[in-house]
């Protein structure tokens, strides 16, 4: 799997898509079935009768943003990559590595921890 994050391309109706949403203090993770998509827009349904909140259920194409800003969209293969960014945070939180605002790895955090894990003979996240 690659280290860069995938596109999320254009969603069908029918599709099912992961979404991540904020609910006060309690972060929400929702399997969703895509009803509607347009040209800016995507409008979604909770499956199985979760819960999502009424102000997450539409979507911009563009930034994956909730119109509400509260929730973000997310292809099974983006959600997959974001576990594993998710697991390169952890990894070198716990091998006592910061990585500061200003540094090349920055926002890719997945790869300086597979750099690492791969320089200590590790398997990669």
């Amino acid at each position: 799997m690659s280290d860069k994050e995938p596109e999320l391309g254009r969603p069908a109706k029918g599709d099912e898509l992961m979404v991540s949403a904020r609910d006060g203090r309690r972060t929400l993770e929702v399997r969703v079935e895509v009803l509607k998509v347009g040209r800016l827009w995507v409008d979604v349904y909770p499956l199985n009768g979760a819960y999502l909140p009424h102000y997450c259920c539409r979507f911009r194409m563009d930034t994956r943003a909730s119109e509400s800003g509260h929730g973000r969209i997310y292809t099974d293969e983006q959600w997959a990559w974001n576990q594993r960014r998710s697991r390169a945070s952890e990894y070198l939180s716990e091998v006592g590595v910061r990585v500061d605002h200003g540094s090349r790895f920055h926002g890719d955090p997945l790869g300086l921890a597979n750099a690492i894990r791969r320089g200590l003979g590790e398997d990669e996240l």
